[in-house]
Formats: structure tokens, sequence, C-alpha cells
């Protein structure tokens, strides 16, 4: 079931701070995003991870 906080996440400032790819892939993903701690925590793994990938 998609959170209150998922529902609106278009209209959070922090959100739309993120690169476009990045706010496409939590939208598909179905992360489960409760609050704006969550959604900070699942940016910042996504994007410390992102480099490493890019030397494979």
């Amino acid at each position: 079931m998609e959170s209150e906080f998922m529902k609106n996440i278009r209209e959070n400032p922090f959100f739309n701070t993120l690169p476009a790819a990045l706010q496409e892939t939590i939208i598909q993903s179905g992360a489960s995003v409760s609050n704006e701690q969550d959604l900070r925590n699942l940016a910042e793994t996504y994007l410390k991870k992102k480099p490493a990938e890019k030397q494979k």
C-alpha cells in the first residue's frame, strides 16, 4: 500500500532537488518511503553507489 508521503512526493522540496532519473527510479521502484528521512536515506544510498557502478 502506497504511503500518504509517496502519494504527495512530487510536492516535497527535497525530492524536487534530486536528479530527474533518481526521482523516476524512486517513483517506479515502489520503494517503501513513508517520510522525508526515509527519502533522504534512499537518495543518499543510491547516490553513493552510482559512481562506483560507473567505474565497472
